[in-house]
């Protein structure tokens, strides 16, 4: 039976992937990719701006979740897009991860395309054993992303497999909701510039 549906996960994970290929070009188009991860200590507007993502991110997610509690199959563009743009912006506060996608001079974009597309459940494991080593939250929110990406139901299938992939990909949305809202809690905000502090004399 795990053998008569490789080629439709293999299908899937294409198709996922070369969405986040164009995402990645509309990404890169409105200026909202780095090429690198941060060499200086970020701002407090920089992570208020990555604690508001974390939040919108967890909220599209819900959307997702409750739409396939309720039977709905979420679209691979959907969540290949907010699973890829929220790679991009945790990768970016944690070197060890940003590493991670962009080994050998790769980007994500590669990394998607073959690393992945190739030995998905090889990653996430790798992806689990990177967060034992620290800065967990960031990095289990990486491993659940993708690997919910690995359970979009494919409309082509019989209607009972259908209901199980959307089975196990509620089960990951629901840990993926909880660790957005986690890492957001998480978001230490550093203090205000001293311009800031007061606008006493």
């Amino acid at each position: 039976m795990r053998a008569q549906q490789t080629p439709s996960l293999t299908r899937r994970l294409t198709l996922i992937l070369g969405m986040a290929v164009a995402a990645a070009g509309l990404l890169l188009a409105t200026g909202c990719q780095s090429t690198s991860v941060a060499t200086t200590g970020p701002d407090r507007e920089e992570m208020e701006d990555f604690r508001q993502s974390l939040i919108q991110d967890s909220q599209t997610i819900n959307k997702y979740l409750q739409h396939t509690r309720q039977g709905q199959n979420v679209s691979e563009f959907a969540l290949g897009w907010i699973v890829y743009s929220t790679l991009i912006e945790i990768s970016e506060q944690d070197k060890d991860l940003y590493n991670f996608f962009n080994k050998d001079g790769h980007d994500l974009q590669i990394y998607l395309r073959t690393t992945f597309h190739d030995q998905p459940e090889a990653q996430v494991a790798a992806l689990d054993a990177l967060a034992q080593r620290g800065d967990t939250t960031l990095r289990l929110i990486a491993r659940h992303g993708l690997d919910s990406l690995r359970h979009i139901p494919d409309s082509a299938d019989p209607p009972d497999v259908q209901a199980r992939e959307r089975s196990q990909l509620a089960d990951r949305l629901a840990v993926l909701k909880d660790l957005l809202d986690k890492g957001a809690r998480e978001v230490v905000l550093p203090p205000p510039a001293a311009g800031q502090l007061s606008d006493a004399p």
